[in-house]
C-alpha cells in the first residue's frame, strides 16, 4: 500500500491527522511507541529491517525487527537518514 498527503493550506491540523493516522495503524496491528529515540538502524543486505530504539524514559536499548520501516520523523528526517547513507550531504 502506498500513500501521502499535500496539502497547500497553512490552517491545516497535523496533530489531529498524526492521532487519527496513529490510530489507524493501530488497528491494522501496528505498534506504536512513544519516549522512544532511534539510536540505529538494523540492516540485512543493504536493507533496512529493523531499528534500535532507546526508551528515554528508562535508557533501555531494543532492537525492533520490522516488515517495513517507515521514516516519518519530521524536522528529525535527516537523522535518521544518515543512519542509512553517512556521506549524504543533508539538504
Amino acid at each position: 500500500m502506498l500513500g501521502g498527503i499535500k496539502y497547500y493550506d497553512g490552517q491545516f491540523d497535523d496533530a489531529r491527522l498524526a492521532i487519527n493516522i496513529a490510530q489507524t495503524a493501530a488497528q491494522m496491528g501496528a505498534v506504536l511507541l512513544n519516549y522512544f529515540k532511534v539510536t540505529s538502524l538494523i540492516k540485512i543486505n543493504q536493507k533496512v529491517t529493523g531499528v534500535v530504539v532507546k526508551n528515554t524514559e528508562s535508557g533501555i536499548n531494543y532492537n525492533v525487527n520490522a516488515k517495513v520501516v517507515i521514516n516519518a520523523t519530521g524536522v528529525f528526517v535527516d537523522d535518521i537518514l544518515s543512519m542509512n547513507e553517512p556521506h549524504t550531504s543533508r539538504l
